[in-house]
């Protein structure tokens, strides 16, 4: 009976011995893309992103940074605040893709690369509003707006939105906590 109440003090003890000796990771107070926390103003945003290799231009009609997210070339997008111009969101647009199969598994991919990392979604739904069975219907109710293909990851400082939206384009939004709540306060003022 004495060994096995030594053998599990033991046992307590180097368990905690081994926490103690595991560093913990702070609690960030905003979202980070890159180690760039999403926050403060527009300007050194900007600096933040070309200093990462991101480059102004514009692909098909969204206008931004131009870099790799993910592997995958796709352009930023800065979201500010309507008053104090805060950044509260970084939003990743990907490339036109034409056809619902390769529009699909793009979405699938970058849900499964998330996944690996923050875990399981929060919450997601992968639906169309009404029965659509060709692929060209598919493609059709995406750009009618009619496609809800939607996955949200927590994140240390916010939320990770993938989407497809009416451009047949595979999204990503880095939206920090903080600063929406501050975009949400503003919009309210407005109303």
């Amino acid at each position: 009976m004495r060994r096995a109440i030594y053998l599990l003090l033991l046992l307590v003890i180097s368990l905690g011995a081994m926490a103690a000796r595991t560093p913990r990771q702070p609690k960030q107070d905003h979202l980070t893309f890159r180690d760039i926390p999403i926050c403060g103003q527009e300007k050194p945003m900007r600096d933040s992103l070309r200093s990462r290799d991101f480059r102004w231009g514009m692909d098909g009609r969204v206008k931004g940074y131009q870099g790799l997210v993910a592997g995958r070339k796709m352009t930023m997008q800065i979201w500010t605040t309507p008053e104090s111009e805060e950044v509260y969101s970084l939003v990743a647009f990907g490339p036109k893709i034409r056809k619902w199969d390769q529009l699909k598994a793009q979405y699938l991919e970058l849900k499964d690369l998330l996944r690996q990392k923050y875990g399981r979604p929060m919450n997601h739904t992968e639906r169309f509003h009404k029965l659509v069975l060709s692929r060209g219907a598919r493609r059709r109710a995406v750009t009618q707006g009619k496609c809800d293909y939607r996955s949200t990851f927590r994140a240390n400082g916010g939320l990770i939105i993938l989407y497809i939206d009416s451009d047949r384009r595979v999204c990503l939004e880095f939206q920090d906590a903080a600063g929406n709540a501050i975009n949400e306060e503003e919009i309210m003022r407005e109303l």
